[in-house]
């Protein structure tokens, strides 16, 4: 038997106050091609940070597997994926006299480490042009986060970052997602998860978007009978009115679809790893806009 998760804080009426009965009436084809742009972005957004967060789990099992003291070592500040010259390279990096190095790098390809490319650089590696500015917009962010009381949600905070190239030039700079994660196998950390925009010098916080305003973890088991297994996770999300790349994250790293429930608009919309539908919510023969 299969079982939804449904998040109690947000189990909530779909009357949704404050849509005018004589609004439009649309269809769930309707909403999927009028987000058809925005659908796309998540999708695509959203699987390239499953794939560089993939990259750096892989890599850091890798380096614990490899060297016991890695934990120890006090000169470790963080990582980054660089996917500069076709490759994928994960760069550990820690201060050594006061300047950002690599000390250790793992290539990976396809989500698994490749053989033989774990190095350890003892006394520290300069970084390259890349490699370094990925470093100062992880740092830019993280004090950023700090600074700002960003809403954290489990033990760890984990980062991806990426040049991002906007269609409008001005506009390009470096992405940061700092994301609430867990050790725990069976709990979904669905908040506490930021988008922050930074300038193309890597110094400087243009925009940050915190995709939830509470913390929602889930225990797998919550409501769960002997026998049952998960089928998806229920949540609302009052952001925007169609599901964000986060929600996309969220179901590759934990295997599991996504029913979003944009309440503005009284649409659910299952998010499916890279696949996004929608449907009207129940009780209403149309959505609204």
């Amino acid at each position: 038997m299969e079982h939804w998760l449904v998040v109690p804080l947000w189990a909530m009426t779909f009357a949704l106050a404050g849509v005018s009965a004589a609004a439009e009436k649309l269809t769930a084809d309707d909403f999927e091609r009028k987000y058809e742009r925005q659908l796309g972005r998540a999708t695509e957004t959203g699987a390239l940070m499953h794939r560089l967060d993939r990259a750096a789990w892989v890599a850091t099992d890798e380096i614990l597997s490899r060297d016991k003291g890695a934990k120890r070592d006090r000169r470790m500040r963080g990582y980054i994926v660089d996917e500069s010259d076709g490759a994928t390279r994960v760069m550990f990096v820690g201060m050594v006299e006061n300047m950002p190095k690599a000390i250790y790098e793992v290539a990976v390809d396809a989500g698994k480490v490749v053989r033989g490319s774990y190095r350890k650089f003892q006394d520290g590696r300069d970084l390259t042009a890349h490699q370094a500015k990925l470093y100062a917009a992880l740092d830019t962010a993280r004090t950023a986060f700090a600074k700002e009381k960003l809403l954290h949600c489990a033990e760890n905070l984990n980062a991806i970052v990426y040049r991002h190239e906007d269609e409008v030039p001005e506009r390009s700079g470096y992405r940061v997602y700092l994301l609430s994660a867990t050790t725990e196998p069976d709990v979904v950390i669905a908040g506490g998860h930021h988008r922050l925009e930074l300038n193309g010098d890597a110094d400087k916080v243009l925009a940050i978007h915190s995709f939830t305003n509470t913390c929602v973890n889930v225990p797998k088991q919550a409501g769960r009978q002997e026998g049952e297994t998960v089928a998806g996770l229920i949540l609302t999300h009052l952001k925007t009115p169609y599901p964000e790349e986060i929600h996309v994250f969220l179901s590759l790293n934990y295997g599991l679809p996504f029913y979003i429930l944009t309440t503005g608009n009284g649409v659910g919309w299952k998010v499916d790893g890279g696949n996004i539908s929608a449907e009207i919510l129940p009780g209403d023969d149309g959505g609204s806009e």
